[in-house]
């Protein structure tokens, strides 16, 4: 993660240098979640200190980033919803049994 400069001059570069990481950042987890290949690279994130409030003009661009991190949310708690769906379906499959069975379809 990035280091934020403490100055309060800097305060919206320093907004501006955090929502480009928080950008890339659910860019690479959309990605992931769509499937395609993607290392973690990810850890908890903590928020910068020493910022101050967000710069009026970048509150919109805040929102729309938030908004991209529900839908992507809402998108994995739907995949995980299928994925345990599946595994439940497969759990439903008799083992194989250690003897041959055979269907008379002829009568």
């Amino acid at each position: 993660m990035a280091e934020f400069p403490q100055n309060s001059q800097s305060d919206h570069g320093a907004w501006v240098a955090l929502l480009d990481e928080l950008e890339a950042s659910l860019g690479e987890a959309a990605l992931g979640a769509s499937g395609a290949a993607a290392e973690s690279t990810s850890s908890a994130w903590t928020p910068p200190q020493g910022l101050g409030p967000i710069p009026g003009d970048l509150v919109d661009r805040a929102r729309d980033i938030l908004g991209g991190q529900r839908e992507l949310i809402s998108e994995l708690l739907g995949e995980r919803r299928a994925v345990g769906e599946q595994l439940a379906a497969l759990r439903q499959v008799p083992a194989p049994q250690s003897q041959a069975v055979y269907l008379d379809i002829t009568g």
